[in-house]
């Protein structure tokens, strides 16, 4: 009888613990309520705040969705060094931004916000060659070492007759997928026939010819469904509401 009643005991104090380890992993969870962009839903995640802060969740959030992309990309060469000036300011804006964020440690965010950082490094450097090249095109033959780069910095240095190759061969390449080609042609005859067409011609190859280039080199997030469900792995469970039709 009394080995029955040890058992009992026995048996009683593991049920018990099991109750409070449930009912500590039931308190443990809290609510975070949120939207992602271009998605109607309202979402409400269930997560554990002794590995996730609330605060964590909505800087990592709003990391992800951000655009962090310098907007600013002058037309001409005017007050070079007043653009310069609103280009360093933009940029370490965003970078302040970006490394005031106390994020969420796991689940890989910490090498997107890296991946962010240096995408506002290259772009800030990419775009202060841009400028600074409307007075020193010689600039350009330092920064790119990709040979299409490279052979537009040379034209847009050399000018002349390589420079007007080189927009003529951007004119021809735009063409193809130009909704009205003969337009984009006649603009094209029109410049060259136009006194100022150096000065034409060298802010075309410089915006659409050397800066496209040079862009596709620069490291961009790639803002998809699998950044989504990567956020979404960092609760325990998650509900959605209010979906339009169609929403996920």
């Amino acid at each position: 009888m009394k080995e029955k009643n040890t058992r009992n005991r026995s048996l009683g104090k593991i049920i018990a613990f099991l109750i409070i380890g449930i009912q500590s992993v039931t308190y443990a969870q809290e609510k975070f309520t949120f939207h992602l962009p271009d998605d109607a839903c309202t979402y409400i995640g269930s997560y554990n705040p002794k590995q996730v802060s609330e605060e964590q969740l909505k800087n990592t959030l709003e990391m992800i969705s951000s655009d962090f992309i310098i907007s600013f990309r002058p037309l001409d060469g005017k007050n070079i060094d007043k653009k310069v000036q609103r280009l360093d300011s933009i940029y370490a804006q965003l970078r302040d931004k970006l490394d005031g964020y106390d994020i969420v440690k796991h689940g890989g965010f910490s090498k997107i916000k890296d991946i962010l950082k240096l995408s506002l490094n290259q772009q800030h450097y990419y775009l202060k060659a841009y400028l600074k090249s409307w007075e020193d095109p010689q600039i350009l033959l330092k920064v790119s070492k990709d040979e299409y780069c490279k052979k537009l910095a040379r034209a847009l240095h050399e000018k002349g007759d390589l420079l007007y190759d080189s927009y003529k061969e951007i004119i021809l390449e735009q063409m193809k997928e130009n909704a009205d080609p003969d337009f984009l042609w006649r603009s094209y005859m029109k410049n060259m026939e136009s006194k100022n067409k150096q000065s034409i011609a060298y802010n075309y190859v410089l915006q659409y010819g050397w800066w496209n280039a040079v862009n596709n080199h620069i490291t961009y997030l790639n803002y998809d469904e699998d950044l989504t469900q990567q956020y979404f792995s960092i609760f325990q469970k998650i509900e959605s509401f209010d979906c339009e039709e169609g929403a996920i």
